[in-house]
């Protein structure tokens, strides 16, 4: 395995040539559960509250095993043989820190590097300064693409409308793709299921001045577990609870229901796991 000490080959310090992707959405989207399954562990806190309070550049690496990390304000990264969600929960506390960059593993499968550049949910009544960092990062050109995180189940919100109309008028429509997350949440009915929701999302999009969206169905929850198991990290006794049940709901693949992405049908995944393969992750890496 490649030395995690030499510095002049780090990302954190040459990322130019590495393909960058920004994080949006509100706090309900399930955006750090996302950015999780994108990597292939558990590094983005995850809370039914807000768990980002600064810009955190995450660059995935498949020849890395440890993490170099810096701030803003430091010149050269440390090396850290380990690092989780706890330790990105106090740098997030911190007032000495104002912007995070982190190398390190990718365990998602996927060979080739890329940085993903997580932010604050805007929609936080608690602290103005989470929108400001967002726009901060939104204000940046040299995204290869910008992923919008919406809830599948909570399509249409205020703060999500609000957030709709600002990255309209500040980010190129061409880089713009719009991830439906927690596409398992949405019941099998008459009233309600997938292929509505599809047609509901496409419709809410151009509504709000999107033409064309190009719209990807997952559920990082599912893909996450999934990757974990595959990666034999051990599952707490409700992941495996939430894995069983995740892996008899979806049955068929959530990719099946994209739009505008010029896939015709869900691409095969080179890892045997049915639920990672229906969790519609695969095929946003495909495109990373």
């Amino acid at each position: 395995m490649a030395s995690t000490m030499n510095l002049e080959q780090s990302i954190i310090l040459n990322d130019k040539d590495v393909d960058k992707y920004l994080a949006i959405g509100t706090m309900s989207s399930g955006k750090s559960t996302f950015l999780n399954s994108l990597i292939g562990f558990e590094l983005f806190p995850s809370k039914n509250e807000a768990c980002t309070a600064k810009i955190i550049s995450y660059y995935a690496n498949p020849v890395r095993d440890e993490f170099l990390y810096k701030n803003k304000r430091s010149k050269k990264p440390t090396l850290r043989k380990r690092l989780d969600y706890k330790q990105i929960e106090e740098w997030n506390e911190s007032l000495r820190i104002d912007e995070i960059f982190i190398e390190g593993p990718l365990r998602s499968g996927k060979k080739k590097s890329f940085g993903i550049i997580d932010t604050p949910g805007p929609n936080n009544s608690m602290d103005k300064s989470h929108r400001e960092m967002m726009q901060k990062a939104l204000s940046k050109t040299d995204y290869r693409k910008v992923f919008y995180i919406l809830n599948a189940t909570q399509l249409g919100t205020e703060d999500d409308c609000n957030l709709l109309s600002f990255v309209k008028d500040k980010c190129a429509k061409s880089k713009l793709v719009f991830v439906v997350n927690k596409s398992d949440e949405i019941d099998d009915t008459e009233e309600e299921n997938l292929n509505l929701v599809s047609k509901n999302v496409n419709a809410y999009l151009q509504k709000n001045g999107f033409e064309n969206p190009e719209i990807y169905f997952v559920s990082s929850l599912s893909a996450l577990l999934a990757i974990k198991t595959i990666n034999n990290y051990e599952l707490t006794r409700k992941e495996s609870t939430d894995y069983k049940r995740l892996s008899i709901l979806l049955e068929e693949n959530l990719a099946s229901y994209n739009i505008n992405n010029f896939v015709k049908k869900p691409s095969k995944s080179k890892i045997e796991n049915e639920l990672w393969n229906n969790s519609g992750i695969p095929e946003l890496l495909n495109i990373i």
